[in-house]
């Protein structure tokens, strides 16, 4: 989550998640999502342990979901 933070957003792709325009990296696993100058949110692949990410991010074809731990989604193109 931290490295995040630091993550340069130069070379995410523009994307749109619903109706907000972001932009969409990853690194190391996870997928990170922000606008023009906040971070939006962290993605991480679904955990493999009793432990679970307050968001997790599925790959769907081009598209992407982000899962919150209540069950709502997103998706991001």
């Amino acid at each position: 989550m931290l490295t995040a933070l630091a993550h340069d957003a130069a070379q995410d792709r523009a994307g749109q998640c619903g109706k907000m325009a972001v932009r969409i990296g990853t690194l190391e696993g996870e997928t990170i999502i922000r606008d023009d100058s906040r971070l939006v949110a962290v993605g991480l692949p679904k955990a493999r342990s009793s432990w679970r990410n307050f968001v997790t991010a599925e790959p769907r074809g081009k598209a992407l979901r982000l899962h919150r731990l209540d069950g709502a989604h997103i998706d991001c193109r």
